[in-house]
């Protein structure tokens, strides 16, 4: 039995630029971490900085690890503010004490701030569009009401049901009368 089907997963590959917001990865080795396409510097993923040819100005590979990238990196003279920028980057790495521990991703948490481990509801409530509260949720939404009945309910209240006429909009050949009496056109409004 297949979880997910490939259409699942080229959706979930559609979001990677969406998610690279709340990635950070902190680098320990650099030896996992990508130098141009991972969020582990300050300005962001170089690549989305500089594109393609900042591979070739720079003297460094577009599939590159930090670590690798740190090793073999020789400094140049650059008249691209962006290119002295990555540089000193690259320069305050090499000067600080990388371990060999592994690289750490970060996710973003409700406060702004990168920690370790990802949490679904902190990441939720950064993703979701909070609006205020209607007045009609306790009378739908109460702990003793039946799930089938407050689902229909609050479909009705936001004139989500699919109704004689929601179908004809949807589908001009479709049948929009009721289909027990075959009277009228089946709708949501009381008249």
């Amino acid at each position: 039995m297949k979880f997910f089907g490939s259409w699942t997963w080229k959706k979930l590959l559609k979001l990677r630029p969406f998610v690279y917001q709340f990635v950070k990865v902190k680098i320990n080795s650099g030896a996992t971490t990508s130098f141009w396409l991972d969020n582990w510097s300050p300005l962001g993923k170089l690549i989305d900085l500089i594109g393609e040819g900042g591979c070739l100005a720079l003297g460094i590979s577009l599939h590159t690890t930090v670590e690798r990238a740190i090793q073999m990196y020789r400094s140049r003279m650059h008249r691209v503010p962006v290119f002295r920028q990555i540089e000193q980057e690259v320069l305050k790495l090499k000067s600080s004490s990388m371990n060999m521990m592994e690289d750490v991703c970060l996710w973003k948490r409700e406060n702004g701030d990168f920690k370790p481990g990802f949490v679904t509801s902190q990441t939720w409530n950064l993703i979701r569009s909070r609006s205020s509260k209607v007045q009609w949720s306790k009378g739908i939404w109460y702990p003793e009401a039946t799930p089938r009945f407050a689902f229909l309910s609050w479909l009705a209240v936001r004139n989500r049901l699919a109704t004689g006429d929601k179908i004809i909009r949807w589908n001009p050949l479709a049948i929009s009368t009721f289909w027990l009496c075959k009277q009228e056109q089946e709708t949501r409004s009381v008249e």
